[in-house]
């Protein structure tokens, strides 16, 4: 996600820290599967540290991933940093779970099944199964659902890139990626180059194909298996979507050479400081190109990158 400033600069340094990114990853993504699976549980331990932790949590995942849940949850956590009743202690969670039980047994029986069902399938499942599958309604976590395995030859990628206006930065609205390489009619939702068009920022939106091309049962086969939202644009091998709001031909060049470095990366190189450091370059290049560009239109292109090196 595109950030700038101290963000920007704390970004680079975990993507090109080496092979100890990889350690340091994995356990910041098992500790944080372990928080949220443990939350319920602090609530009756004490309600202002946890307060005190859901917004350090969710502060880091904006600082991180730019994923803005410090707007949506500040209300409630500062409610819980000032009241000082005793609502969601283990003697009143209790007290209320006998009071709801005797009122509606079957609903209750059916909520707790529920809630016991879907952590199991969170933890078992899709989170931390290696298949990555998905029980709905059990596990739907849509959001946080990102490519599996950087730079593979099944991998496709849908890379934002945006120029803020002066003094103004939003995080990116989630799936506006998806919506804008999107060509499906969907009556009452903007979808495609309308996506784009009242957007006041220089935005473009760039589909990322898979470098090999499967056949039509494997295809069947991981579509049915998993969920890979990167995926939906559903580019062929060796085709690339392009949305933008500018003129692109001038930063065509920066594309083609960002295309080119991304497709000859492979699944190794996600730790390898030096070839993130060049990624990272070609990835500036167009950021750069992007803010000298006229705006124009939305326009939706095809590019051919068969011969971007791809195999």
């Amino acid at each position: 996600r595109p950030m700038t400033g101290p963000r920007h600069d704390l970004r680079v340094a975990v993507l090109t820290l080496g092979p100890w990114a990889r350690s340091m990853c994995s356990c910041g993504m098992s500790a944080a599967l372990l928080f949220e699976i443990c939350v319920p549980l602090f609530f009756g331990v004490s309600l202002q540290a946890t307060a005190a932790a859901l917004l350090t949590f969710h502060g880091v995942c904006w600082l991180l991933f730019d994923i803005d849940f410090v707007t949506l949850w500040c209300p409630a956590a500062l409610a819980l940093l000032v009241d000082h009743q005793d609502v969601l202690s283990t003697h009143a969670i209790i007290a209320a779970l006998r009071m709801a039980w005797s009122a509606a047994p079957l609903r209750v029986f059916l909520l707790l099944a529920y809630t016991v069902i879907a952590v199991i399938v969170a933890v078992t499942v899709y989170d931390i199964n290696p298949k990555r599958r998905e029980l709905l309604p059990f596990s739907a976590y849509p959001m946080f659902q990102e490519a599996p395995q950087l730079f593979g030859k099944d991998q496709a990628m849908a890379v934002l890139f945006r120029a803020p206006m002066a003094g103004i930065s939003t995080p990116e609205p989630y799936y506006l990626r998806m919506h804008a390489l999107s060509t499906a009619s969907c009556p009452g939702m903007k979808n495609g180059v309308a996506t784009l068009e009242t957007v006041d920022e220089r935005l473009m939106v760039l589909a990322v194909p898979p470098r090999r091309a499967r056949n039509a049962s494997e295809a069947e086969t991981v579509n049915s298996s998993s969920i890979n939202h990167e995926r939906e644009f559903g580019l062929g091998c060796g085709t690339s979507r392009l949305v933008c709001n500018v003129d692109s031909s001038c930063m065509m060049p920066h594309i083609q050479h960002f295309m080119q470095a991304l497709q000859v990366l492979r699944p190794s190189d996600a730790w390898d400081p030096e070839a993130m450091h060049r990624l990272l370059q070609a990835h500036t290049a167009v950021e750069a190109a992007l803010r000298s560009c006229p705006r124009e239109a939305a326009t939706l292109q095809h590019l051919d990158v068969s011969g971007t090196g791809g195999t």
